[in-house]
C-alpha cells in the first residue's frame, strides 16, 4: 500500500512540473503582447500565473502567518490633489474636484 502511494505522489510531481513547464511556455508566447500593452493579453497573462501559484503551491498561505502584521494606514488621494502635491487627504463624502482650468499644464505640452 506504501508503494502505491508513493508512485502515486511521484506521478503527481511528475504531472505537477509538466504542468508548470507548459503555462510557462504560455506565459512566454503572450509575454510580447503583453508588453505591447494588450489587455486580453495582459489578463490572461496573470490567470496563468495564478494558476502556475496554485499547481505549485505557492498561494497556500500558513495557517499561522497573519496576512499582516502590523496596523495598516491607507490614505486616499484623489488625483486632483495628487497633482497639486498633496500626500494625505481627509475623507471627504462629495469632494468636489477644481476646475480643469486650475490644473497645472503637463511637463509634456
Amino acid at each position: 500500500m506504501a508503494r502505491n502511494a508513493d508512485a502515486i505522489r511521484e506521478q503527481a510531481d511528475e504531472v505537477r512540473v509538466l504542468g508548470a513547464e507548459r503555462l510557462d511556455a504560455a506565459a512566454s508566447a503572450i509575454w510580447p503582447e503583453v508588453m505591447d500593452g494588450d489587455l486580453r493579453a495582459q489578463d490572461t497573462w496573470l490567470q496563468n500565473r495564478a494558476r502556475h501559484a496554485t499547481l505549485l503551491g505557492l498561494d497556500v498561505r500558513d495557517a499561522g502567518t497573519p496576512l499582516v502584521s502590523g496596523p495598516v494606514s491607507i490614505n486616499v488621494v484623489p488625483p486632483w490633489e495628487a497633482q497639486q502635491g498633496a500626500s494625505v487627504v481627509e475623507h471627504e463624502d462629495n469632494p468636489v474636484p477644481p476646475a480643469p482650468e486650475s490644473f497645472p499644464e503637463p511637463p509634456f505640452a
